[in-house]
Parts: C-alpha cells; sequence; structure tokens
C-alpha cells in the first residue's frame, strides 16, 4: 500500500518505502514557485517546509505561488457558505418535521382504530 499526500503524484521520488503498515509514504508535494532573481516561474517537488531553488538559474531564493484553486476567505465568500448551510439545514430540518408528522399521524391511526 502506498500513502500519499495531498498533490503528489504517484510514482515520483517524494514517495520513500517505509517497513510496517504502508509500503510508501510520501514526504513532499509539487509546489509553484517564482524565483525573485529572474522572474521564472515553474513547479518543483520538494520536501516539507522546504524552498525549492530556480531550475533556470539556481538562485535559492524563490517565492511559493499559490494555485488559482486555493479557497480564500473573504466576508462575501463567507456569507454565501452560511447561506447554503442555512438552506441545507432548513431542508434537513423540513424532511425530519415531515417524517415526524407522518409517524404520528400512523400511530394515532393504529392505536385509536384498536382501542
Amino acid at each position: 500500500m502506498t500513502r500519499h499526500l495531498p498533490n503528489c503524484s504517484a510514482g515520483t521520488h517524494c514517495c520513500e518505502r517505509v517497513p510496517g503498515q504502508f509500503d510508501r509514504v510520501c514526504f513532499g508535494a509539487s509546489r509553484q514557485g517564482a524565483c525573485t532573481a529572474c522572474g521564472h516561474r515553474f513547479d518543483e517537488l520538494v520536501k516539507l517546509n522546504e524552498t525549492a531553488s530556480c531550475p533556470k538559474c539556481g538562485d535559492p531564493g524563490s517565492e511559493r505561488l499559490f494555485s488559482a484553486s486555493a479557497g480564500v476567505s473573504t466576508d462575501r465568500s463567507r456569507k454565501r457558505a452560511a447561506g447554503v448551510a442555512r438552506r441545507a439545514a432548513g431542508k434537513v430540518k423540513r424532511e425530519k418535521d415531515h417524517a415526524q408528522a407522518v409517524y404520528e399521524r400512523n400511530y394515532r391511526k393504529e392505536h385509536s382504530e384498536g382501542g
């Protein structure tokens, strides 16, 4: 069995064999970066908490870029998420209330006929 960290492309050298429960354990991830010296943008496989050096000029000073899919929480996005959660909770409540009403109706019907 192989266990990978998020953003790991299986089969790369970021995975190493560990005896025991898992055959391989990931210790790194692919990170997007931009060189501060030459401006080159790149994807580099690095260990966690390490910075990548530029593959073009070799400069160790690079800044980490975040992908467009990274979520940024804003007041608008929090309000939208809260609205979605409220609608979902309301739907669940209506379903539970309906199920309870059906149960009570059937209970009264069954117990009033024989009673």
